[in-house]
């Protein structure tokens, strides 16, 4: 199992710095897989055997004469100094743990991600997708520059420099900084690698100590978007509708149209069935979504659909009901039409399926759209932009809706709708403005009284 990472020993010159320690990646993988398989004593003292070899240059020798004859001796470090041992499985370890400690201190913080992606992975619990977002995350933030530089030498100006650079380049290309919980989870990273590096001895102080979110906060407030970018315009819901009608009989275009209509999330929309629509009273039956299947480690499996949805968490609680207005009616009309004609509509059945009426995947729909979005030009690209336009432009605009009223029909908080999901537009202000101006204060009692405006 472990000798495909056997190296042999070089007792001539140990190359440049960049080979040592790409080299040194190579053994502490190998370790960390042997011990975190339960290899026996025999199988790591080799492999640490292996490893003192292929770093140690000089002689190990026995003492012929005197009180230490027998003992194992040899040199190290520069300048040289002697360590003994009264047994060569015993010299081996001084060696070994010697060698560690040198190959530590050059570890950089390329290295310490590793160790951070590999403890995660170790770890009981811990998701394949969590491990995938954290080493996306790094990847993201993370300039070339640090990631290449020896975790001793990275000082906290140095994480405040790189983090800032990182910001600018992200807001210079993309248009738009990155979210202040982006920066807080890059930096929760980070400290987690040199809590790491301290407890392997890698470095005496952690320069993340003093480092938070909120010093970049005027950085990625800079050039952030405003809550109306989030969310499309009535035109441009038009062009996106349009367009989708143009692709006939495509029942991901059909999970398109139902979600601007809805508001839905991506994963309730495939997992919809024909007896979730009350006809009678007129409304949307929303309780369950499609979701991956994982195993014990994390891994995605297959899609199967849950009976609960997003803010559930887990435990069904009975769903939530949206009204079905006068464009998701003719929506799902065209596609209980289209599926009859086929030969695949059923009561029990999905409302958005495929020809053989098996459900859509929900990546494949949002694939779809993203793909679809960009081709229009339009600035948000995901199903996330539809449920802020419907709960903007059809729940506000249209419906007058209040904040407890919209909550109930999104399926969050009334925090959540406030904070992330509701946007002022100029229809707004001016009924602001209008019931301000219908109303003024008189009297020294201050009683409100209602006057016209002239």
């Amino acid at each position: 199992m472990y000798d495909a990472f056997t190296m042999t020993a070089n007792t001539g010159q140990k190359g440049r710095i960049e080979d040592r320690i790409a080299q040194d990646r190579r053994w502490m993988l190998l370790l960390q897989t042997a011990e975190s398989a339960d290899a026996g004593e025999k199988v790591l003292a080799n492999i640490r055997e292996q490893f003192v070899m292929a770093h140690h240059s000089r002689a190990i020798t026995t003492v012929a004469q005197g009180k230490k004859k027998g003992r194992y001796r040899t040199y190290i470090g520069e300048p040289r100094r002697q360590i003994e041992a009264v047994s060569y499985n015993a010299i081996i370890i001084k060696l070994y743990e010697y060698y560690i400690r040198e190959s530590l201190a050059m570890s950089t913080l390329s290295d310490g991600t590793e160790w951070l992606i590999q403890e995660m992975k170790l770890k009981n619990g811990v998701k394949e997708s969590t491990v995938y977002r954290v080493r996306k995350t790094l990847e993201r933030f993370s300039v070339s520059e640090l990631m290449g530089k020896q975790l001793v030498e990275i000082t906290e100006e140095d994480v405040y420099t790189s983090i800032r650079a990182r910001i600018a380049s992200i807001t210079e290309v993309k248009g738009v900084a990155p979210a202040m919980s982006d920066v807080g989870a890059y930096i929760r990273h980070l400290r987690s690698i040199f809590r790491l590096a301290e407890s392997k001895g890698v470095v005496a102080v952690n320069p993340m100590g003093s480092i938070d979110k909120n010093d970049f906060k005027r950085s990625c407030m800079a050039k952030s978007r405003r809550a109306e970018d989030n969310v499309l315009s009535l035109a441009d819901i038009h062009k996106l509708e349009t367009a989708l009608k143009k692709e006939k009989n495509n029942p991901l275009a059909f999970a398109g149209r139902i979600s601007i209509w809805s508001g839905m999330r991506g994963g309730e929309i495939p997992a919809l069935r024909w007896n979730d629509y009350d006809t009678e009273k007129g409304y949307l039956h929303i309780h369950r979504q499609q979701l991956w299947d994982e195993d014990e480690h994390g891994k995605r499996i297959r899609l199967i659909d849950v009976e609960w949805t997003k803010n559930e968490k887990g435990i069904p609680r009975g769903g939530r009901h949206i009204p079905v207005i006068p464009e998701l009616y003719s929506v799902l009309e065209e596609v209980k039409a289209w599926q009859v004609k086929n030969g695949i509509y059923r009561k029990d059945g999905y409302v958005v399926c495929n020809p053989d009426g098996s459900p859509v995947r929900k990546d494949g729909y949002e694939h779809h759209l993203n793909r679809l979005c960009k081709k229009l030009g339009l600035s948000v690209t995901n199903n996330h932009s539809l449920r802020k336009s419907y709960n903007g432009n059809i729940l506000i605009s249209r419906y007058g809706l209040d904040v407890r009223e919209r909550s109930k029909v999104m399926g969050h908080s009334e925090e959540v709708n406030e904070r992330f999901y509701t946007f002022t537009d100029e229809s707004v202000y001016q009924s602001i403005t209008g019931k301000i101006r219908s109303a003024s204060w008189v009297g020294s009692g201050h009683s409100l009284v209602t006057q016209k405006c002239s």
